[in-house]
């Protein structure tokens, strides 16, 4: 009778070459094929944690490696011109977030400006060439990064709010949003 040889491609005995005489053998109402050295396996996992090659040949061989996943690679931020931090490295969750599916959402936010008056804003727009922009960059010019700073942190307290049944609509800009998660069990 001629043995059949495989090769075991995944779990504790990856690499590990064992031959049979195809004998199956039911145990417990499930169907084991047994090896010549002593072993067995569940027959169901044939094709998928065990492979049969032509015979314990270097060459007949899987290469472990070729059918190992590759591990997970740090992403490294995106950097605009405009950006003026140095690239730091990212945390593998915000790599994982990072990576993963996005779907569009409208989040409705307020902001406090210190302003001139629109009326004057109209009369000097409408007294200069190019008021209108004059005007545009002024008001541009006029958001500190302070001011990005709370708008950000008021979009994530916003887009979080729901996830984590936190109130964003009356919580303080001032308390971090980290407070409110200490309540939730880390996974």
């Amino acid at each position: 009778m001629s043995l059949k040889t495989y090769q075991w491609i995944k779990g504790e005995k990856a690499g590990e070459v064992v031959k049979t005489d195809s004998e199956i053998v039911e145990d417990g109402g499930m169907q084991f094929l047994n090896f010549i050295d002593g072993s067995r396996c569940n027959a169901n996992l044939v094709g998928d944690y065990i492979l049969e090659i032509a015979d314990d040949s270097p060459e007949s061989l899987i290469m472990l490696n070729d059918l190992a996943p590759q591990p997970l690679q740090r992403i490294e931020p995106v950097v605009t011109a405009m950006q003026e931090e140095p690239v730091k490295t990212i945390s593998p969750l915000a790599a994982l977030l990072l990576s993963s599916k996005k779907s569009e959402q409208k989040v409705g936010i307020a902001i406090s400006i210190n302003m001139p008056p629109f009326d004057l804003i109209k009369v000097l727009a409408s007294s200069f060439d190019d008021g209108q922009e004059q005007v545009l960059r002024y008001l541009q010019d006029s958001i500190t990064p302070e001011m990005v700073e709370g708008l950000k942190r008021q979009i994530a307290l916003e887009l979080t709010a729901d996830i984590f049944d936190i109130p964003a609509a009356t919580q303080e800009l001032t308390e971090t949003p980290y407070e409110n998660l200490e309540k939730y069990e880390r996974v």
